[in-house]
């Protein structure tokens, strides 16, 4: 009778660690899986006549952090964009003969004077490759009219 009990409860403590362990597998392929997903950033072709649309209306950030679960679930869509994403672009652009401009939305950015100073720098460098600048915002501060004074256009 004693023997039975003990073996009925060494099955059933089998049975709860074997159940953990499994769950256990199961959240951790879980959350890598959302990492993967998360650092996949989804890319477009590029075709000919294309136009780089730097969205600069969002906090703008020496570097964009890494994938952040916590970050992701809290932003509600809005993610700040990265100092050296953005510039790496506008250098990619001016080389990429599929780039015909860069359209700018300049309203209300989020940056510091050095960020912006460097921005500006990286599309005066962009303008020596022949190609527009289109700068729009609803409405201007003087931060993001010194940013669009780069652009050959200037629209409101």
């Amino acid at each position: 009778m004693l023997k039975k009990f003990f073996v009925s409860m060494l099955g059933t403590l089998a049975g709860i660690w074997l159940s953990v362990g499994l769950f256990f597998l199961l959240f951790i392929f879980l959350i890598i899986g959302i990492g993967i997903s998360g650092a996949n950033q989804s890319t477009t072709g590029i075709t000919d006549n294309s136009i780089l649309y730097l969205n600069l209306n969002s906090a703008i950030e020496e570097r964009k952090p890494e994938f952040d679960l916590f970050t992701k679930i809290t932003s509600k869509g809005k993610e700040s964009s990265g100092l050296n994403e953005i510039l790496y672009s506008i250098d990619a652009a001016a080389k990429d003969s599929r780039i015909a401009g860069i359209y700018i939305n300049c309203d209300m950015a989020q940056v510091g004077i050095a960020s912006r100073e460097a921005i500006v720098k990286a599309l005066k460098k962009f303008k020596q490759s022949g190609k527009w600048i289109y700068a729009y915002a609803d409405n201007y501060t003087q931060g993001d009219y010194y940013t669009a004074c780069a652009a050959d256009s200037i629209f409101i």
